[in-house]
């Protein structure tokens, strides 16, 4: 769920090269993140999917991950799995076949802090890839297993999909990286809707969301209780008041008051 805050950052000017890659820092030998994910012909009411990665081996710039998709199936709730493993060059994003040939760029990750306009390659190989171009940056945040962070989104021009990746670290929140699953054998997800669990440190979490959500979940309900206690108190103050100004006048000014 991506959280637009009322500090959002419209679009940016385009161009026409593509940002470096940037090695990701946090890649290490166990680290994984698992993903909420629809699948194709199912409802979420009737199967969900869980798909996870992680790197098992890093030697020098090559990366081999597992691949695992769960599909649970609610009405028979049975859970089939499917694994794999795959190789990815971290300098350049490339997915590799044992021998070296590469497949075509993944999404798992993208370079951090990409800026309005900026492009990156996010799935095939030239020149069939696919590239994407930063439509928000900052001022926005994605629900994710370690609360709200603060995102950029990016949108493919052929495909018009689109998605959210971590500002800090340029791991993806969901969206774009299931376009290269079909290489894997995972043709049956159909989109990844949510980081669900990750031991990659997103960094701090994006407190004005978590501000507003907070407000927006607790001032309809605290709203009419704050109302009528202040009423209460007004009225409490004003009785105690007239009560003050009673007991400051004399016995003869209350008998004067009372004939009259």
């Amino acid at each position: 769920m991506v959280f637009l805050s009322l500090f959002c950052h419209g679009a940016g000017a385009s161009s026409d090269e593509v940002v470096a890659e940037v090695p990701p820092a946090w890649l290490k030998v166990g680290t994984y993140a698992e993903y909420r994910c629809p699948l194709f012909f199912w409802s979420l009411k009737e199967a969900e999917g869980r798909f996870r990665w992680e790197c098992i081996n890093l030697s020098n710039h090559v990366a081999t991950l597992n691949f695992t998709l769960f599909s649970l199936f609610k009405d028979s709730a049975t859970i089939s799995e499917k694994e794999t493993i795959g190789y990815i060059d971290v300098s350049t994003r490339d997915l590799l076949y044992p021998n070296g040939t590469i497949i075509g760029k993944t999404a798992l990750w993208l370079p951090p802090y990409m800026k309005l306009g900026e492009k990156v390659v996010v799935c095939g190989e030239a020149p069939n890839e696919s590239i994407a171009e930063c439509f928000f940056s900052g001022g926005i945040s994605t629900h994710t297993c370690q609360g709200y962070q603060e995102s950029y989104l990016a949108r493919t021009a052929i495909h018009g999909t689109s998605g959210g990746f971590d500002m800090d670290t340029g791991l993806c929140q969901g969206g774009l990286a299931f376009e290269y699953l079909g290489y894997l054998g995972f043709g049956e997800v159909d989109g990844l809707l949510e980081l669900t669990a990750t031991n990659v440190d997103l960094g701090p979490r994006y407190l004005r969301t978590e501000i507003l959500e907070f407000l927006w979940s607790t001032v309809p309900i605290t709203a009419p209780t704050i109302a009528v206690t202040i009423i209460a108190v007004v009225l409490y103050r004003r009785r105690r008041k007239r009560r003050g100004k009673l007991q400051q006048k004399t016995p003869q000014q209350l008998s004067d008051r009372s004939k009259s």
